[in-house]
């Protein structure tokens, strides 16, 4: 069984608990995963009940593959990654602008990586977008500590082109709208 069906299959259930509205516990969702791949039975008891057939599924796709200890790796990362995306998607108005910008940071990075890897799948070029993220990273941070009108404006213009280079769309950063 290949590991993008598996990670797929994780893609689509954790969207199928926002579509229902149903609180994820992340901590939770991957004891669940681990506990499957595990073949331990009380998996289950970290199922929600409103996905229980999908998990099932889930259970038959991951007992057809055979490195259990490279899957647990790779839906680690992946769950880490959507729930630094979620967590942005959701986070509070009220907090202050800089830390919606590093949640805003991760879920860039986090976006492209799930993007990559069932469009592209080519590790070299999610480092190399990586990479040059950092960079745009580093003058939201200049931004903030200088508020600085022509950082905003060297953000604004980055963003576009690193956006435009490797095809891929997202939000700018709160920092571009002040």
């Amino acid at each position: 069984m290949n590991k993008l069906t598996i990670l797929n299959e994780i893609y689509v259930i954790l969207n199928i608990l926002i579509e229902k509205n149903i609180n994820i516990n992340f901590s939770e969702f991957k004891l669940m995963i681990h506990k499957i791949i595990d073949n331990n039975s009380t998996f289950i008891e970290h199922c929600p009940m409103e996905i229980q057939y999908e998990i099932q599924s889930l259970k038959s796709i991951i007992n057809k593959y055979s490195d259990k200890k490279l899957l647990i790796i790779e839906i680690t990362k992946f769950i880490n990654a959507f729930s630094s995306i979620s967590e942005y998607e959701q986070c509070n108005t009220d907090i202050p602008n800089i830390e919606k910008d590093k949640l805003y940071y991760k879920a860039v990075i986090n976006s492209y990586y799930i993007l990559d890897l069932f469009i592209n799948n080519e590790e070299s070029r999610f480092d190399n977008f990586k990479n040059e993220f950092y960079q745009i990273g580093v003058l939201i941070g200049k931004y903030y500590n200088d508020n600085n009108i022509i950082v905003k404006d060297i953000i604004y213009a980055k963003l576009q082109d690193l956006f435009n280079r490797y095809n891929f769309n997202y939000s700018l950063p709160v920092c571009c709208y002040l």
